[in-house]
């Protein structure tokens, strides 16, 4: 059994990625294809969440999904940072908006299912990048995006 490096969970912020960490292991198009539909992904997400933040109905839900959409905007950015260190070039991709629906329980169970294709989403990059330093970032991205879907069921479950 290989001894692997284990992820570092305390300080998520201290992700430092440089061109010389990944450029030889994030060379084949599909995972740089998947980076970019990745960063899509969050940057729709972003999209949703203010929309929700704007639908909600009081602090309290405010606040949660607030404290959703910052950790899509750190995904993004740590995505963002994975594709500039393989390519070094800012990746470029366009923002696909997403429909709120209006009736908050629909508008929850759409946002959880959008989670759950990111988690599956981000296995699948997870499992084939080889760099440690990105594989423990798309592990720090599947354990937000799990926690999410708990955060969004309780929402849901309340309204």
């Amino acid at each position: 059994m290989q001894n692997r490096k284990k992820p570092n969970l305390k300080n998520k912020k201290s992700y430092n990625i440089q061109s010389s960490d990944v450029s030889v292991n994030i060379t084949d198009d599909k995972i740089l294809d998947m980076l970019l539909a990745s960063i899509s992904m969050e940057m729709s997400s972003i999209s949703y969440y203010q929309k929700l933040i704007e639908q909600a109905d009081s602090d309290e839900t405010r606040e949660m999904l607030s404290g959703i959409k910052a950790d899509e905007i750190k995904h993004e950015k740590m995505l963002k940072d994975i594709y500039f260190a393989a390519r070094n070039k800012e990746a470029v991709v366009s923002l696909v908006e997403s429909y709120v629906s209006g009736d908050r329980h629909k508008a929850y169970s759409d946002a959880i299912a959008h989670q759950l294709d990111t988690v599956e989403f981000s296995k699948r990059l997870y499992l084939i990048v080889k760099n440690q330093n990105v594989r423990d970032m798309m592990f720090d991205i599947i354990t937000d995006e799990q926690m999410h879907v708990m955060k969004l069921t309780a929402l849901m479950l309340k309204n």
